[in-house]
């Protein structure tokens, strides 16, 4: 069906009274059945958007840290405001999880976007003998938000991450268990990962931390071969193994059969 040029007021009105905690295939079912109309994820996202309803599973903000965006949004940068927020609360939010917090809320910060003049373009402000011309603040100055090397910080996914460089091209940050890892091992191989042998990315004991790659960790993911028993773990990774190594001497047969069929 396509898309009408409005919607009533009784099918906004629904989508607010219903929307809040549920996914999108939800709401777009739902509304199906009680108006006979399927929208599209396009439609939906429209309609959501211009009467500013937002769903409860979008929100992974405590009431405190909604407050201390709102209240220190006004005239405050992404990257600023992002830095802040990490500082308060010790976590390692990304500047695109605070972006989608203020949109969801649609909160504005009043900073002119990019292609709007300034409103403070043309004014004149005055510098002190210690103005910084290239960054605002005294050359050796420290940032409010600065943390100590070997900090550890827990992301939302729950791996807990460690400072090891103050250098912001690198971001400095390194996952805690990988950092473990090489200190007894040495450097991850390339096209490697470290997984918890029993699923808990808090057990930090190196017996608990099992060096895999890609192609082993994608194969135990899809067959369900992780688990929260170590021994159950290690012998999926070995069931794993053997799968590649059995695909990988079965693609060698066959290209060794086409080669011979070519020369023939």
């Amino acid at each position: 069906m396509g898309r009408p040029c409005s919607y009533p007021s009784e099918q906004i009105q629904w989508l607010r009274d219903n929307y809040t905690g549920r996914t999108q295939i939800e709401i777009l079912d739902m509304f199906y059945n009680a108006f006979g109309v399927r929208l599209t994820k396009g439609q939906l996202n429209g309609v959501l958007s211009r009467n500013q309803i937002v769903s409860g599973l979008l929100v992974k903000f405590s009431d405190e840290q909604v407050e201390f965006i709102r209240s220190n949004i006004a005239g405050t940068p992404l990257v600023k405001i992002t830095n802040m927020f990490n500082a308060r609360f010790e976590t390692a939010r990304t500047a695109k999880e605070i972006k989608a917090a203020i949109d969801n809320r649609h909160l504005k910060n009043g900073i002119p976007k990019k292609g709007r003049p300034s409103p403070n373009k043309g004014k004149k402000f005055p510098r002190g003998p210690n103005w910084d011309y290239a960054y605002g603040f005294k050359p050796g100055q420290a940032a409010h938000n600065k943390r100590e090397l070997g900090s550890e910080s827990k992301r939302g996914d729950g791996y807990v991450i460690v400072k090891m460089s103050d250098d912001i091209f690198s971001r400095g940050w390194k996952y805690k268990h990988v950092v473990l890892w090489e200190a007894a091992n040495g450097p991850v191989p390339e096209g490697c990962r470290v997984i918890f042998a029993d699923g808990n990315k808090h057990n930090f004991n190196i017996d608990n931390l099992i060096l895999v790659t890609k192609a082993e960790c994608g194969v135990m993911n899809l067959h369900g071969f992780r688990s929260s028993s170590p021994d159950l773990t290690k012998a999926g990774l070995s069931v794993a193994r053997l799968s590649i190594k059995i695909k990988e001497r079965v693609k060698a047969a066959q290209s060794a059969r086409q080669s011979a069929k070519t020369e023939a």
